[in-house]
């Protein structure tokens, strides 16, 4: 035991055990005294509240993703809402100068990492449509859904449908494997690369391959 342990033992109480103050506590754990308002006869703590949210601390830091996923399932559990309310309440009735200054302190901090929320929120718009593997639109656009598309890429091998091409596509649009259809009925004729698809734009356009010819002949 540390020095501080080593009080002089009072007998009256707890059976002669070092006992300081009836307000503190020895903590076993790390070894030292403890101002409590506990009135019990307890003249220990196993680990006092101090140990233990030091540990906390540390646990959270060392795991933060594990934390975060038990926070979800906790918050996730309709028979915590009420827990999570009633808790809610409390702080703000203890803190209330802190609740009336949140909306400032949300407006300087939206200000000062403006660059920052903008960036995760293009990160999370970018999951979402990396999530979604560029079929959501599918339906909307051509009216074919994802396992129609893909039976025209098996079709295809895989591979860009005009012949002189044959470019290796995704198996899934994305910038550079493209759903080609016609523009007058809206009909899909197949999938194509991007150059290739570029170039079926251009025959869409009435004259465009005389024009083409014409400017070739005539540099």
């Amino acid at each position: 035991m540390t020095e501080a342990a080593t009080i002089t033992i009072q007998p009256h109480l707890m059976d002669g055990l070092p006992y300081r103050s009836l307000t503190e506590r020895y903590c076993k754990k790390d070894e030292h005294w403890v101002e409590t308002a506990d009135d019990s006869r307890q003249w220990y703590y196993h680990t006092c509240p101090e140990c233990k949210a030091d540990y906390r601390r540390q646990y959270v830091a060392a795991h933060p993703e594990q934390v975060a996923g038990y926070a979800k399932k906790y918050n996730s559990n309709p028979d915590n809402k009420e827990k999570i309310r009633g808790r809610k309440k409390r702080y703000r009735d203890a803190n209330p100068d802190k609740d009336k200054k949140r909306p400032e302190y949300m407006a300087e901090y939206h200000a000062a990492n403006r660059e920052e929320r903008n960036r995760r929120a293009r990160e999370r718009a970018q999951s979402k449509r990396d999530l979604a593997g560029g079929f959501s639109n599918l339906t909307y656009q051509y009216g074919i859904t994802r396992e129609e598309w893909l039976g025209i890429y098996e079709a295809q091998d895989g591979k860009c449908a005009i012949e002189v091409c044959r470019k290796p596509l995704t198996p899934r649009p994305s910038p550079n494997t493209h759903t080609d259809h016609d523009h007058a009925t809206g009909k899909v004729r197949g999938i194509l690369c991007r150059q290739c698809n570029l170039w079926m734009a251009a025959l869409d356009v009435a004259g465009w391959v005389k024009a083409a010819e014409k400017y070739l002949e005539n540099p």
